[in-house]
């Protein structure tokens, strides 16, 4: 049996995921969900939230924190860095990629705020200045070495790339601009997911 992921084409988490199996070089069947129709994931799964990984040997994972945690316990896999508190450091950008980078691109991406509302310039420029302070962070970290925790990717960097991938060419390219670190930490995991430069 082959690896197979549940997914939906725009969706962070669902990105966080492939991103990882990229990276990770894990050949997987990719099963495009149609957002109304929910049925297979459900069946698979027994819910309906998207990503689900079903591993070879029939596991199944549902939504990309625990997806990336399998990922990461799999024989061989590079996921994580080596020291346990570069370990635990790494689950903390996790989940500060998920909540507090995650609603700033969501909203920057769909230039909405929490509600729906559409944003005007100064809210834009307010949300802007939010993600910059937050990359500012992430920028410190990167200057230890090429990727977050060591020289190749973990669950961090595919964190936080999935939700820098939530904007649009645009936005990145504004954010690549004014973050020379990211810029280049940005293209190294684009090249180590087989995705170019």
């Amino acid at each position: 049996m082959r690896m197979a992921l549940y997914h939906l084409e725009d969706c962070a988490q669902c990105e966080m995921a492939r991103l990882a199996l990229a990276v990770e070089r894990i050949g997987y069947e990719s099963l495009l969900i149609d957002p109304a129709d929910r049925s297979e994931v459900q069946r698979i799964s027994g819910q309906r939230r998207v990503p689900v990984l079903v591993d070879t040997d029939g596991s199944v994972f549902v939504e990309a924190p625990r997806i990336l945690r399998h990922l990461a316990a799999g024989q061989g896999a590079r996921l994580l860095p080596g020291g346990r508190r570069d370990q635990t450091l790494t689950w903390v950008l996790v989940e500060r990629a998920d909540e507090r980078l995650a609603p700033l691109c969501h909203s920057l991406g769909r230039r909405i705020d929490a509600a729906g509302t559409p944003l005007g310039e100064d809210e834009l420029r307010a949300v802007r200045r939010r993600l910059g302070d937050e990359l500012a962070v992430i920028e410190g970290v990167l200057e230890r070495g090429p990727f977050l925790f060591g020289d190749h990717p973990t669950v961090a960097d595919v964190a936080v790339h999935a939700m820098l991938n939530r904007l649009s060419e645009d936005e990145v390219q504004r954010i690549l601009t004014d973050h020379a670190w990211l810029a280049r930490w940005y293209g190294l995991v684009l090249q180590a997911a087989g995705r170019g430069a």
